[in-house]
């Protein structure tokens, strides 16, 4: 927790008493997603990783991380421990709510890692009613894209 703003993050987090292991976030975080420029419905598909229990969190899903930061820069570098790609089209960030993914039939569940204490596991209701179920259907993988896309940090 080199970086002070994802410091601060986790500190006020902690604060607040949501963070525990495998449980749902509130409504009111903020999720931060590192992607690339082009947001496709195929880039959510769950991957061997994706699938692996995180602790007590058995349901598979896409990683992401606790918002606290707009700074792509700083994002990198906390998470990552490099600076934003910028050549290459990728490391953008993209902030939605746990309310705003919850209408879209996902959850944000808290999952840290050793490295990554703001990590946040984002799981469709379809593994959430099937843990077994390996795939997330094709149109909520479209609307999340949709979404996400229109949620660009400048």
């Amino acid at each position: 927790m080199y970086y002070g703003d994802y410091r601060e993050a986790y500190n006020k987090y902690l604060g607040l008493g949501i963070l525990r292991s495998g449980h749902e976030l509130p409504r009111e975080v903020l999720v931060l997603f590192i992607l690339n420029n082009t947001i496709k419905p195929e880039g959510f598909d769950l991957k061997k990783t994706d699938k692996q229990p995180l602790g007590e969190l058995i349901y598979p899903g896409k990683s992401a991380t606790l918002g606290f930061t707009t700074d792509r820069d700083v994002a990198c570098g906390a998470i990552f421990d490099r600076s934003a790609r910028r050549d290459k089209h990728t490391d953008y960030l993209y902030q939605l709510s746990v309310e705003e993914l919850l209408g879209l039939g996902y959850h944000a569940f808290y999952a840290p890692l050793p490295n990554n204490p703001l990590h946040v596991r984002v799981v469709h209701e379809t593994q959430i009613n099937n843990p077994e179920e390996g795939v997330v259907p094709f149109r909520a993988r479209v609307k999340l894209a949709q979404t996400i896309q229109e949620h660009r940090l400048p």
